[in-house]
């Protein structure tokens, strides 16, 4: 091969510092808004087990003691860890997508380099980081960067087997990305996965034994988790919060049929590389004296792209978040795009014309405005979520509550399911300890206690419980709060008996501030 297959290491440093410049600035500054909370508070709690807790709250993550696994484990565990070393903070939860999507950045670049040559691997490493459609996951504690890490080592280790053809990178990229994707969010990214074996395997002409070493590998720590898991949920009863993936398909016929032209199109401008490896001028080029494999790789990774966006389409997926995963691959594909325009062996004439206008005639235009866009995006594009983050909200509760009653429990139901972090601040700061329950005839046998119920559009606990348990129990309201389109109210609970037996508690005359 004419270029050399080692891309400088000042390239490693180069995209670990645009990482840092567009993903750290602020980073902790907001508030944990939409999912981030169910990603983060089963975490937090981790680091709460003393010596006398057990495993459980580790395989099984809890949150507000109920165990949850509506997603894998893979990210809570993530955010442990951080928190374990940086401290419990929206800081460190966040930092997990940001070295996340760093590693994935670095791997398109190292992986580049032994397809398209050392020196244009940068492109592939720079892509990565300023794709639009990954700057979101990038700076929040949701799962979709560290999926798409995992994804990105997995599929392009696997191509890396039908591209290169020696060595073991291929197979331990593809063990520790698989087991790193499934642990995030399950099966969300095996049809990417999947679409590049399968490629691997028809198009690719090298030897696969790593390749199925590595998968293997995956299968056996995945399989031996699994059972570990699965056995510790086991325990946790009706209580268990857990969620199918099929809820997630065919929903949308409409959707689904679109899908491949929206999730191309999330993938611009990087994805515009995608049409560069077809047509009979890019059979004929050959970059260097011999065919050194470049137009073969180019390919290769065209297929791949390809093919997970169909595969994603067929089983039913019709959210093109959920089908992120087929893009992993095409920032490796930029430097094909570079070397082609810009070698002197590259692409021919029409097709240089052609890329050149498309790069607006340099290699670091895009890289320019993208960083620019990126770097505005941090600094300003986030002021949304901080209006849409309950910890304000949570923080409002303290004042709404008796310093003689801080003994008593919190309980929520539907407010933990629209934003945990407003039941989080409210019982940090309260110094209340908060629960997640089904809001049923457990009110009865623990009253007294507080409870903080959805009252908006969209939830209406509120009058459904104080209907329902009308003879029972004695609700009173405490105060509101309001996250983003959620509404809430705190009232004290009281069970009928003990209010008629003398004076009444969680009367008007008990109110806080009184």
């Amino acid at each position: 091969m004419a270029e050399s297959s080692r891309g400088p290491w000042w390239h490693a440093a180069a995209i670990i510092a645009l990482c840092a410049a567009l993903f750290l600035p602020r980073l902790g500054e907001r508030g944990l808004a939409q999912t981030e909370g169910h990603r983060v508070m089963p975490a937090w709690a981790m680091l709460e087990v003393d010596g006398a807790g057990s495993a459980s709250g580790v395989l099984v993550p809890e949150m507000f003691d109920r165990p949850y696994l509506r997603k894998p484990p893979g990210m809570p565990w993530a955010v442990a860890a951080s928190g374990w070393v940086f401290g419990a903070s929206e800081w460190s939860a966040r930092l997990v997508s940001v070295l996340a999507t760093t590693a994935a950045a670095l791997a398109s670049w190292w992986f580049a380099a032994r397809w398209f040559g050392g020196r244009w691997a940068l492109a592939a490493g720079l892509g990565y980081a300023l794709m639009p459609v990954w700057w979101p996951s990038a700076r929040t504690a949701e799962i979709e960067a560290l999926m798409l890490a995992g994804t990105t080592l997995a599929v392009l280790g696997v191509l890396d087997a039908a591209i290169v053809r020696r060595g073991f990178a291929c197979g331990v990229a593809l063990a520790a990305g698989l087991t790193v994707a499934v642990l995030s969010k399950g099966p969300a990214a095996l049809p990417a996965i999947g679409a590049a074996l399968a490629v691997a395997v028809v198009l690719g002409r090298g030897s696969r034994g790593a390749l199925w070493i590595g998968l293997a590998a995956a299968l056996l720590v995945i399989g031996g988790l699994t059972w570990r898991i699965t056995i510790a949920a086991a325990g946790a009863g009706p209580e268990l919060v857990t969620q199918g993936s099929g809820e997630f398909l065919w929903r949308d016929v409409v959707g689904v049929l679109a899908l491949p032209a929206v999730v191309l199109a999330s993938g611009m401008p990087a994805s515009l590389a995608l049409v560069f490896a077809w047509g009979p001028d890019a059979k004929r080029e050959r970059f260097g004296e011999q065919d050194d494999g470049v137009v073969r790789a180019a390919r290769l990774v065209t297929w791949t792209v390809c093919a997970s966006v169909g595969v994603y389409a067929l089983v039913g997926v019709d959210n093109p978040r959920y089908a992120w995963p087929a893009l992993v691959a095409v920032p490796a594909l930029l430097p094909y795009v570079w070397r082609g325009v810009f070698a002197d062996d590259g692409f021919l004439p029409k097709r240089v014309a052609i890329g050149r206008l498309m790069l607006l005639g340099s290699r670091w235009s895009w890289a320019a405005m993208l960083g620019a866009a990126g770097l505005g995006y941090a600094v300003w594009g986030e002021a949304r979520f901080s209006a849409e983050s309950g910890r304000a909200a949570g923080l409002e509760v303290p004042a709404m509550i008796d310093a003689a009653d801080r003994g008593l429990a919190l309980l929520a139901d539907g407010m933990i399911e629209a934003r945990p972090e407003v039941v989080f601040h409210a019982a940090r700061a309260s110094g209340v300890r908060a629960a997640w329950t089904k809001l049923d005839e457990q009110l009865i046998a623990r009253a007294p206690v507080f409870v903080l119920l959805r009252d908006d559009a969209t939830g209406g606990e509120w009058d459904v419980l104080r209907e329902r348990f009308a003879t029972e129990l004695v609700f009173v309201e405490l105060g509101r709060v309001r996250a983003h389109k959620f509404e809430g109210v705190l009232a004290r609970v009281t069970r009928v008996a003990a209010a008629d037996s003398g004076t009444m508690e969680g009367s008007p005359e008990h109110a806080p501030g009184e």
